[in-house]
């Protein structure tokens, strides 16, 4: 019993979170049409809250609030006296484009130019997708080891918590983030018009997030500091509930050794910082921010969820994947980019294991992602109303020759790929986990789940693919965001799994598991520390 309440407990906590957050977007997006009165929201809030509970309760099988991951079935053998020639393929294939992802970021691969270089591991990456997705295997009957100390994600989240508390690492964007709700907080009104430059003197786009007004709201009916709240209260429980995500995620991946796979997770969150987007750069300190909040938590609670219901087709599953997709929505405009993405790669994993109909409620989760794209993320001119420009924005997906004729130039892969990848032992990191994430993630759908975004991935950042999104969404600014795409640090953790199960071998009977072992998990340390330094 305690090894499932322990996780239990931790899932009651995401599953409140998420709560929250869905009825929050729902809040926000519903009463800015007709109120800008922080108390008259709350009092919307109230109500959405309630009318949301009595839906869920309706709805949702007995056992939803809090419901733990199901015990894994595992697609892999981990047995060192057995053969197991994929794991051996996967190993060695891992190294292979560590190595390659290291030259390339060098500049030592010769012939090619670095567009034609980016634009070919674009293809490779794509070409590896599809064998990922159609290796993976059915189950096989080996009992998962789970006799670890349960309660270990919480000492996690304490000690990461404690670190984000006591770390600074300002960000001109909190200027701009932290005045919408102070704004707020202390004038009791959501403001239309600019409040960072001027006292709502100059026009401004609407706001596309609920997270900053929704923040701003709290404070103030709590009679609260906005900076208060966000840099003392909220960074040290947000961090923690960005950890449960991880290991939430990295169970519904059947990720074997989750405690291992937390402790690697989070030294490489703690040091991943070389560069300013790197993953661990939204992690911790600056989780107060919305966009980081979504990247750090939202996104493995999405794919978890969303291997989750494409596994068990039950109602439950679904109505958490959904609810995540509403919540995630209302943190960032960047949503609108990657959950409609994450959602079409999960809705085709559905499709591909349960039928049509069930992808068909699958897609459900792209229309609240889709309506703050149209009717916030569209606004070309400043206006308090948004939803004036809903239908034309609507009707330009009906006119793609005025779409292709706004294209000026490509934009340049090379660019991407190497934004997020430097310094070259980060590259090497990122090219090694893609593979052995996918090997240490023990359920064939979360590989296939894995496969399809990476495949995504590439798609996205192949030239005309990216011009027209960056022309559609005017996400041009931000389109290095894609990279989010792969949920590297899920990827890292299933990795070191793969590691400690002894996946990770040099032959296909893994003869020297100890020696593989250590060499292994050395070799991931040293990818992590070496750019952290």
């Amino acid at each position: 019993m305690a090894i499932i309440e322990s996780r239990r407990l931790a899932d009651k906590v995401l599953d409140v979170t998420v709560f929250i957050l869905a009825t929050a977007s729902l809040t926000y997006y519903s009463s800015r049409y007709f109120t800008t009165s922080a108390l008259v929201v709350a009092g919307v809030w109230v109500v959405v809250a309630l009318l949301l509970f009595i839906l869920i309760r309706r709805f949702t099988e007995v056992g939803f609030y809090g419901e733990p991951v199901p015990a894994p079935n595992l697609t892999s053998d981990p047995s060192a006296h057995r053969n197991n020639v994929l794991a051996r393929n996967v190993t060695w294939t891992g190294l292979l484009v560590a190595v390659l992802a290291y030259l390339y970021i060098e500049n030592r691969l010769p012939n090619l130019s670095p567009s034609q270089w980016a634009l070919t591991i674009l293809v490779l990456v794509a070409i590896g997708s599809v064998l990922a997705f159609r290796l993976a295997k059915s189950q096989v009957e080996v009992a998962a080891d789970y006799k670890t100390f349960h309660w270990f994600a919480w000492l996690i989240a304490a000690g990461m918590s404690l670190v984000a508390s006591a770390t600074l690492r300002p960000q001109s964007d909190d200027t701009n983030y932290v005045n919408i709700s102070t704004w707020i907080a202390e004038r009791g009104t959501i403001s239309i018009r600019d409040t960072v430059y001027s006292d709502q003197v100059f026009d401004t786009k609407p706001l596309g997030s609920s997270w900053e007004s929704m923040w701003g709201v709290f404070a103030h009916i709590t009679n609260m500091s906005a900076p208060t709240l966000l840099y003392v209260i909220a960074v040290p429980i947000l961090t923690a509930i960005s950890i449960f995500a991880l290991d939430r995620g990295m169970r519904s991946m059947h990720v074997r050794h989750t405690n291992f796979a937390l402790i690697v997770v989070s030294l490489f969150l703690i040091l991943d910082g070389e560069n300013i987007f790197s993953f661990g750069v939204f992690h911790g300190p600056r989780i107060w921010q919305g966009k980081s909040f979504f990247v750090s938590a939202m996104i493995p609670l999405l794919i978890g969820a969303g291997i989750v219901w494409a596994r068990s087709g039950r109602r439950n599953d679904l109505i958490r994947f959904l609810l995540i997709a509403i919540g995630a929505t209302g943190l960032t405009t960047t949503a609108t980019m990657l959950v409609p993405m994450f959602t079409l790669v999960v809705a085709g994993v559905v499709g591909y294991q349960r039928g049509i109909k069930d992808a068909g409620w699958t897609s459900l989760a792209m229309l609240a992602p889709l309506y703050v794209g149209l009717a916030f993320r569209g606004t070309r001119t400043a206006d308090s109303n948004a939803m004036g420009h809903l239908a034309p924005d609507t009707l330009a997906f009906a006119q793609p020759a005025n779409i292709l004729s706004g294209l000026d130039e490509l934009p340049d892969p090379n660019e991407f790929v190497r934004l997020m990848a430097e310094p070259p032992f980060h590259a090497a990191l990122f090219a090694l986990v893609m593979c052995w994430g996918w090997l240490g993630s023990e359920s064939r759908t979360a590989r296939r789940v894995i496969a399809g975004v990476s495949l995504l991935w590439a798609i996205v950042y192949v030239p005309p693919v990216l011009a027209v999104i960056e022309e559609i969404t005017g996400v041009a600014q931000i389109s290095w965001r894609f990279w989010w795409l792969l949920p590297i640090p899920m990827l890292l953790g299933a990795a070191a799994s793969a590691c400690a199960s002894g996946l990770i071998r040099i032959t296909s009977i893994n003869r020297h598991k100890n020696l593989t072992l250590g060499l292994a998990t050395a070799l991931l340390l040293t990818l992590i520390v070496i750019p952290g330094k």
